[in-house]
């Protein structure tokens, strides 16, 4: 044993549990991991060295937040053994940026915000057991009302404080400050009425008559009304002074525009409430609620916490009716799915997607196209598993981890359990038991978790 291992999300969660088992007995000494290690794992560690200061976050790199660098450098340090712990983080000076490196701070440590989406099952809920008032005050009291109440507070002492600097900046300086008798704001603009000029003279008199060339020229005329004023004459050591206070103006009234653009944005104190009534209405629509209280099929997504919509339209539509018990598992393991940009599937006839795509058009078409996702893609692997191929024939139908693949299996067995939980019709249970048996076996048993 060389004491060497690596840990992330792509291991099976019994390769997980076995590496974790050898790092606490002190037994690896080098573990290569990603950030889900130092997440609920509290293993301190001698040092800690980051390969990248950077982050994906699904879409985009970005610095690494402090609370996240934090949450890793902070395992370097064993107490009772080390003295005091190291961070080091590698510079690839083929990537070098222009920016600062950045820089962090545990006293600046990121504020709280809420991450309340008001889902379906949500409103479904609320409505079955809080009353009209009750569900106001929820939202009310909720953190999230809070978090934006308190934000909206802040914007506006810091945007009255701006406004103050920025009224109170270029008063002593010059009256003429911010017009075009102020030399530092006329000689610039008249820097480029005359490179716009030359431009036009070039052009020709053939150019000069075509549509870029008349905008132009009506460019040209009005910059000569603006810059009609004789500019004042000043000495150099007033030009200084005057052209460093516009810089900092301008950089307030940059500041101000940001800090309006934020409250604009911002949700007023009823935006989930009000959300709470479009929604409602839209299940009114679809017949999930009638006069305040839950139909059938209100009754049946109020306890599905994925897709709710589309899994209780498959349950009520009968489609599942046609499907065999594999296929059954296959097409749930397909709702809510993402894919990763790099993944691929082996193309193999699982089902006929038709009716499930008629069920999501019918959905998308009263809650709008973000309101279903799922991917038909994925389904191969667990119509294959729900067969009884072997975790080595699985793996072959695609480029996933094979941690990744015991979770998606994992997530469809939740979801069986949620459907399970959900209905009332006694065949429908043991059905619904049976494709959760077929799934929960050997790799992706509980026990081998």
């Amino acid at each position: 044993v060389k004491g060497i291992a690596f840990h992330h999300a792509g291991l099976l969660p019994s390769q997980k549990v076995l590496v974790e088992e050898l790092f606490l007995k002190r037994l690896i000494h080098v573990l290569y991991c990603t950030e889900t290690f130092s997440v609920g794992i509290n293993y301190p560690v001698r040092s800690v060295c980051f390969d990248t200061l950077n982050k994906f976050d699904g879409r985009n790199f970005r610095p690494l937040a402090n609370h996240e660098f934090f949450q890793m450098s902070g395992r370097a340090g064993r107490r009772g053994l080390d003295e005091r712990g190291y961070s080091f983080a590698l510079v690839d000076l083929n990537y070098m940026e222009k920016s600062p490196p950045p820089r962090f701070n545990i006293n600046r440590l990121e504020p709280l915000t809420s991450q309340f989406k008001l889902s379906y099952n949500t409103v479904l809920n609320l409505q079955a057991t809080l009353s009209y008032e009750q569900i106001q005050i929820y939202f009310q009291k909720s953190f999230a009302a809070h978090s934006n109440l308190q934000t909206h507070g802040h914007l506006i002492a810091e945007l009255a404080q701006l406004e103050e600097q920025f009224n109170g900046k270029g008063e002593h300086v010059c009256q003429h400050m911010d017009s075009f008798a102020c030399p530092v704001k006329y000689l610039p603009k008249k820097k480029e009425l005359d490179r716009l000029k030359r431009a036009y003279q070039a052009l020709g008199p053939r150019r000069q008559n075509r549509v870029y060339g008349r905008e132009m020229a009506r460019k040209i005329k009005n910059w000569e009304k603006l810059l009609a004023t004789t500019p004042q004459k000043c000495p150099n050591a007033k030009l200084a002074l005057c052209e460093e206070e516009s810089k900092q103006r301008r950089k307030l009234q940059q500041n101000m525009i940001e800090i309006r653009k934020d409250l604009k944005t911002l949700p007023d104190q009823d935006f989930f409430f009000n959300e709470f009534q479009f929604k409602k209405n839209q299940l009114i629509q679809m017949g999930y609620i009638r006069e305040g209280e839950l139909l059938p099929r209100g009754e049946c997504a109020r306890h599905i916490y994925v897709q709710e919509l589309l899994v209780t339209e498959l349950i009520f539509s009968g489609i599942l009716d046609t499907l065999d018990d594999d296929q059954l598992n296959g097409l749930l393991s397909a709702i809510d799915f993402e894919a990763r940009k790099n993944d691929y599937f082996q193309r193999l006839p699982v089902l006929d997607w038709a009716p499930l795509q008629d069920l999501v058009r019918y959905i998308q078409s009263v809650c709008g196209p973000e309101s279903v996702r799922y991917d038909p893609r994925v389904a191969v692997i667990v119509y294959s598993w729900s067969q009884g191929l072997s975790f080595a024939e699985v793996q072959r139908l695609s480029n996933l981890d094979e941690g990744d693949i015991i979770s998606v299996i994992r997530r469809t067995i939740d979801l069986l359990r949620q459907m399970r939980d959900a209905v009332k019709e006694p065949a429908l249970l043991q059905r619904l038991k049976l494709c959760m048996d077929k799934l929960d076996r050997d790799e992706a048993a509980v026990l081998a978790l």
